[in-house]
């Protein structure tokens, strides 16, 4: 007596259960393909390591921080950090109290420094023409320290917010100049740091991290919903091609870091596009998926109504298998 996985189908002339050879319809091959996300019949890539708008539509995970954040910002706390690796998702967090923020109708000023792309010469103007009207962009011209102090010093009777994302790469020069404005001030300041990079940095004048957020690993149910979303976003359907198993052994290999998921997942995606077949490559997946269905659609054939398995194909019908079988009474669920 084995396990197989098999599709049922109803007989209406005797309401009898019956096993049905199924034939998927197969696509032309192609010897050469460029554009292999319209292949796979996607808009665009979805797995770009870009952070997509607006954020809170495409955010994957992050309950508890993002909750810890929104406290940190009504309780008025001064300072704090995000801290993680390259690609945990820091970015991405920042973004979204920037976002969250900008649809406070006025009530907040936000600064957002993008330090790890922001020239040491744009950094005065970076900040200042977030406190700048339209019409008076000529002061944006030849700032120094004092004039934006001045600025800045004028909008206090807002609510101000420094975003301030790898802060480790800036200048000890512009990082005094961050010091100096947030002791000055009634700003609130939240800095994104790389642990591994932050060792000769000095942050100290800021005062407590009120915020002790730190991002390790991506669980693999916000993984699973970072996929999803990404590549509905291109008009695919949940996480087609690609299934749990995969996206499982992948969010392992990238050792649950949401950047390198991604990665994996664009890799994935075009050998799929190309036609290669779905090779797994860690023999212990293909066990995996074997448990995963016997755990759930496994089923004991009576021996007068088995088939030789090359007559049935192996397709998955969820659920629908089961109660199928139940509702037919001629078979019965392996207890």
């Amino acid at each position: 007596m084995g396990f197989i996985r098999f599709k049922w189908v109803r007989d209406d002339r005797n309401d009898n259960i019956l096993f049905e050879k199924t034939f998927s319809k197969k696509k032309s091959k192609k010897d050469f393909i460029l554009a292999w996300e319209k292949h796979i019949g996607w808009d665009g890539n979805p797995f770009n390591d870009e952070i997509l708008k607006p954020v809170k539509e495409y955010i994957g995970g992050f309950k508890e921080e993002k909750k810890n954040l929104n406290l940190f910002l009504i309780e008025g706390r001064r300072f704090g950090i995000i801290s993680g690796k390259d690609g945990s998702g820091k970015s991405m967090l920042l973004r979204w109290v920037e976002e969250s923020l900008s649809d406070a109708k006025g009530d907040y000023i936000v600064a957002y420094l993008d330090c790890k792309n922001l020239k040491f010469d744009n950094f005065f103007k970076e900040i200042a023409k977030n406190f700048v009207p339209s019409f008076k962009k000529a002061l944006l011209n030849n700032l120094d320290k004092q004039k934006v102090f001045k600025i800045v010093k004028e909008r206090t009777s807002k609510k101000i917010v420094f975003i301030v994302d790898d802060f480790h790469e800036l200048s000890k020069v512009n990082m005094q100049f961050l010091n100096d404005l947030f002791n000055s001030t009634r700003i609130q300041v939240i800095l994104s740091i790389n642990p591994d990079k932050n060792k000769s940095i000095d942050i100290s004048g800021f005062g407590d991290d009120s915020l002790r957020v730190k991002l390790s690993k991506m669980d693999s149910d916000s993984a699973r919903e970072m996929v999803k979303k990404r590549i509905e976003s291109v008009g695919g359907i949940d996480i087609d091609p690609l299934n749990d198993v995969i996206l499982k052994t992948i969010s392992k290999k990238a050792e649950f870091n949401p950047r390198k998921i991604l990665s994996l997942c664009n890799k994935k995606a075009v050998e799929l596009a190309l036609g290669k077949k779905d090779e797994i490559e860690d023999e212990e997946i293909a066990f995996e998926e074997e448990q995963i269905f016997q755990n759930t659609h496994s089923v004991e054939v009576p021996e007068e109504e088995q088939r030789p398995l090359d007559d049935v194909e192996v397709v998955y019908e969820g659920d629908k298998i089961v109660q199928e079988i139940l509702n037919s009474g001629k078979t019965k669920k392996k207890k």
